[in-house]
């Protein structure tokens, strides 16, 4: 059968099948595993993160992985665009910009008062 038509499994659901290298995994995380800060004399320095949970290393998946999610800094508007593209064409990221307003309600509200009590602790 090919992955677009695999049999259901035992229980009705689609089987687990292997990545492979052509496939993307798309993770979106609160924050970006990466660190972004302004460099001196105007630019941006970015690394990998590699103490976050979420890291390049830990998940060792074998395929392309593209990340979703913000940068934990603040990012003038009419930086946005060339931050992006940075972080795309250098890390496979994609950050999302929100207002510091809408960040903080997002995390403490939507985040820590929802989606945690659901999903933490609850992946197997």
């Amino acid at each position: 059968a090919n992955r677009m038509t695999a049999p259901a499994g035992p229980s009705g659901a689609a089987p687990l099948l292997p990545l492979e290298k052509s496939d993307t995994v798309i993770l979106v995380a609160y924050q970006l595993p990466l660190t972004v800060s302004r460099a001196e004399g105007g630019g941006w320095e970015v690394e990998w993160d590699d103490e976050s949970v979420l890291n390049q290393h830990a998940l060792s998946l074998g395929c392309r992985v593209m990340w979703v999610g913000g940068v934990g800094c603040a990012v003038d508007p009419d930086e946005e665009e060339g931050l992006a593209q940075l972080l795309l064409e250098g890390y496979s990221c994609l950050p999302v910009f929100l207002p510091a307003a809408l960040t903080d309600r997002f995390y403490h509200g939507f985040c820590r008062s929802y989606l945690r009590p659901v999903f933490h602790n609850r992946m197997r």
